[in-house]
């Protein structure tokens, strides 16, 4: 291929000391250019100018106040609309040195304000030449940041119509907090009473006074009932709240957390929301296996043990120039048939035990799974302890150490045939309580699996307590500074033989 000599453009283009970069309409008659001429904002400047059938230039024009800044404008990049316009710049509310923004242009001509593209396409670094295709789905750019191999280098994106599972904007969840107070709404009389509140959402609590945190936004019935401890309800209206909480940013998977082998269940992504944006991909990935693009699927598992179902959310809106990608990831426990009716067993006790505790994910009920549920059975401690088992932080999984302490502690369990195990597992003090006695049963379960898997059968397993960040084997609280060492001694699994009683 042979090319002609370079051409210079005339004096409404190289009207200063400098003019790196520019870019021109797919139809080649509007060329947008950077400028450090007098008379503009201050330092590089954004310009353009229109080709007449002549071929002559207009005179150059500046974008204005919603582009250029007192600082840096360079490396524009025109749209295969002709009004979509990606640059970079020092000024606007970029995070470090240039940040990539876009601009478009309306019918009368004018500019937006510039939007910034935010994360991951800019960084404290350097962000510039921004290049993508006719869709914005796929192109290159050039950033000076953390992990790359030195000074400026070159970076891919790709298409959003696909999913990308190593690229997720970090988001946490927010909750509702609700407080409610009995007495504002019945007068005991004295009387000593069980206050039973049902939040409406499945969650039954107790006492005078409540503080509750609501997932998820919605419509929520509160229901309100007064026991005597002792003959039973003595009130008997029941108390409604309506409780209205307005949608918020929320990412979540819906499902049960607890299923039975080779049963269809239902991943619900229905509850994702982010304000202002639309909802335009769900990319499902369980195991190795990728699903459809469905704000529900149906899936049948039949891996037993713990499951991880990765949800990717895509969000498109007005405000991004690009679309934005969200993860959500869910464990759910999968049993075979004898041990999902055993679990079902299990819930049932536990509703029992409900109108007695309130909360029972961390009251112990033993249950003998092997000859049916007996809450009425108790046990005791042999004064055995066997060794703990240790985890990473915010993890669940048996670790290759946990493994060879789990195998010492059935084979000192298989020494003891009248004895059976107790497990208790714990967690350090970071994080929320409610995150905390979740996290600590999810590692219960993962203990107990590993045990099943090992040839323990159920029925030695007297009873298993999620206990969190309550129960530390150190003076490491809330609000108390320990090294990792010291916290690594509280992420733990308790394990007790103990024998039943009679």
């Amino acid at each position: 291929m042979n090319w002609t000599s370079p051409v210079r453009f005339d004096d409404r283009i190289n009207c200063g000391d400098y003019q790196p970069h520019g870019s021109f309409t797919e139809d080649g008659t509007i060329f947008y250019f950077t400028s450090d001429v007098e008379g503009g904002a201050g330092g590089l400047d954004l310009y353009y100018v229109e080709r007449f059938a002549d071929g002559s230039w207009s005179e150059r024009r500046s974008l204005g106040p919603s582009v250029n800044t007192p600082s840096d404008e360079d490396s524009p990049q025109i749209g295969a609309d002709g009004k979509t316009l990606f640059f970079s710049s020092k000024g606007h509310n970029a995070i470090g040195g240039y940040d990539i923004f876009y601009t478009q242009r309306d019918s009368l001509g004018n500019w937006t304000k510039a939007i910034n593209l935010g994360f991951p396409y800019n960084s404290p670094g350097d962000d510039i030449f921004f290049k993508a295709d006719s869709s914005l789905h796929n192109g290159y750019m050039a950033s000076f940041r953390q992990g790359g191999f030195g000074d400026m280098d070159i970076y891919r994106f790709q298409t959003w119509d696909a999913a990308d599972f190593n690229t997720c904007n970090p988001f946490v969840n927010r909750s509702y907090r609700v407080s409610v107070n009995a007495t504002q709404s019945v007068d005991a009389g004295g009387r000593q009473v069980v206050y039973r509140w049902e939040m409406g959402d499945g969650k039954i609590l107790f006492g005078e006074k409540i503080d509750y945190d609501y997932k998820r936004f919605g419509n929520y019935d509160l229901t309100l009932t007064i026991f005597d401890p002792l003959t039973g309800v003595i009130e008997q209206d029941e108390y409604h709240t309506a409780i209205e909480l307005p949608k918020h940013d929320h990412l979540e998977i819906v499902a049960a957390d607890t299923v039975c082998q080779d049963s269809i269940v239902k991943l619900d992504a229905s509850y994702c929301n982010f304000a202002g944006q639309e909802n335009i991909h769900y990319f499902w990935k369980i195991g190795s296996r990728q699903g459809n693009d469905l704000v529900t699927l149906n899936y049948e598992f039949d891996s037993l043990g713990i499951n991880r179902v990765v949800l990717q959310l895509v969000t498109t809106s007005s405000d991004t120039a690009l679309p934005q990608r969200w993860c959500v990831e869910k464990e759910i426990v999968v049993l075979n048939a004898s041990d999902y009716a055993a679990y079902l067993q299990r819930q049932k006790i536990r509703e029992q035990f409900i109108p007695l505790f309130g909360d029972t994910s961390n009251v112990e009920i033993p249950i003998d799974l092997a000859g049916g549920a007996n809450p009425a059975n108790t046990y005791t401690n042999s004064g055995i302890k066997l060794r703990p088992i240790f985890y990473d932080f915010d993890q669940s999984f048996i670790r290759a150490d946990a493994q060879r302490t789990l195998d010492s502690n059935i084979a000192i369990l298989r020494t003891h045939p009248d004895m059976i195990i107790k497990v208790v597992s714990h967690t350090d003090a970071r994080g929320t309580d409610n995150y905390n006695i979740a996290l600590s049963q999810r590692r219960a379960k993962e203990a107990i699996f590993y045990l099943e898997q090992k040839g323990v059968p159920r029925n030695r397993i007297a009873a298993v307590l999620a206990v969190g960040e309550s129960e530390p084997a150190n003076l490491c609280k809330d609000d108390v500074e320990c090294d990792e060492a010291q916290h690594q001694f509280n992420r733990r699994t308790d394990f007790f033989l103990v024998t039943p009683a009679n």
